[in-house]
């Protein structure tokens, strides 16, 4: 678990602390428990207000833009990260 934590130090993870404890979101991962192609880039695309819940949310949440497929799906699929990310750019506006 040292990995992960590391991980989440870099910036490459999003996570929540709780009692010197930290919790990942489960959409961050594929289907067989590796880090997203692209997630760095895509996380250091959300509004900096944004915290574990709100990338969990947003990560597993079906966007028309996307196909009606999720964030999570769209890079678990291997398709254009920049897509993700320009949405993602688009939060930041509102």
């Amino acid at each position: 678990m040292p990995e992960v934590n590391w991980l989440f130090i870099r910036g490459d993870l999003a996570g929540a602390e709780r009692d010197g404890k930290v919790a990942y979101p489960r959409s961050q991962f594929t289907d067989d428990d590796h880090r997203l192609p692209g997630l760095h880039t895509v996380l250091a695309a959300f509004p900096a207000s944004y915290g574990a819940l709100d990338v969990q949310t947003v990560m597993t949440s079906p966007m028309e833009e996307l196909d009606g497929k999720s964030p999570r799906e769209w890079l678990n699929d291997k398709l254009p990260i920049d897509r993700v990310v320009e949405l993602l750019c688009e939060l930041t506006l509102t």
